[in-house]
């Protein structure tokens, strides 16, 4: 008789004693790449993946953001991601959920038609218009944009050899980092490293600690251009960017002016 493993079990064998890369386990179980980060990142923080979370009752803001984030909802439910709304009204992606279901939505497939609407082809237009009837805008901005990297997914999947079996080993430690950095015409900020999952907090620290550098480039002040993220448009980003006099703008909307 074939005895079904549990994939929690089979995950928790090849990546702790095993050591093998998420890569490498998701060619072996063929599970998301996505569930098995999620599964390594809940091992990082400490908790026992095998354990079901039991429900810790709604909370207060939860009540008070009902009719905000339905109103969000059905006004684009094209961009009303859990991790984006989540982001925005300062909720996990888990209670953005249960809050979803409550509200009466479901998730479903949708049948994608073309990438850009008309409209959004006329933003990016206009957008690249304005700056260029005002070049002095593109010699005094800068261009901010974050991205992340595992160890394991940075080591090479081909090489050129002459065996027949190639046969690497995983690191030592799967360590995943974050990166920010921002460009402009009289030079790049340094690279800003950090291990934390990205979200608002993140973000003006971010913003907080790397100002100096681009005050320093661009002394006379500066545009600040960073794209559609959720976190860029969350309520604690925007305090943060008039607290430090730093104009945010979005990618191919309207410019900021002061």
């Amino acid at each position: 008789m074939e005895i079904e493993i549990d994939p929690k079990i089979r995950f928790l064998v090849l990546y702790r004693d095993a050591e093998f890369s998420i890569e490498r386990i998701h060619q072996i179980t063929k599970a998301s790449v996505r569930t098995l980060r999620s599964w390594r990142q809940r091992l990082e923080r400490g908790e026992n993946i095998l354990n079901v979370q039991e429900g810790r009752g709604r909370k207060k803001k939860i009540l008070e953001f009902f009719r905000k984030i339905q109103k969000t909802v059905v006004a684009n439910p094209q961009r009303a991601s859990l991790r984006a709304s989540g982001a925005k009204f300062g909720l996990s992606k888990t209670t953005t959920g249960r809050v979803f279901h409550e509200l009466g939505f479901s998730h479903k497939k949708v049948k994608v038609k073309h990438k850009l609407t008309k409209e959004e082809k006329n933003d990016r237009v206009k957008f690249c218009q304005e700056l260029l009837e005002n070049p002095d805008e593109i010699s005094e901005s800068f261009w901010a944009d974050e991205s992340g990297l595992w160890l394991s997914d940075a080591t090479k999947k081909k090489i050129w050899t002459l065996e027949e079996n190639v046969v690497s080993s995983p690191p030592v430690q799967d360590v995943k980092l974050n990166m920010w950095a921002a460009i402009s015409s009289k030079g790049a900020t340094t690279l800003y490293i950090y291990k934390q999952n990205f979200d608002g907090t993140v973000y003006c620290r971010i913003l907080e600690e790397m100002r100096s550098q681009m005050k320093k480039l661009l002394p006379r002040g500066f545009y600040y251009f960073h794209d559609k993220h959720p976190v860029h448009d969350s309520i604690v980003v925007e305090e943060c960017a008039k607290r430090n006099n730093i104009m945010l703008n979005r990618l191919s909307k309207q410019i900021k002016r002061p």
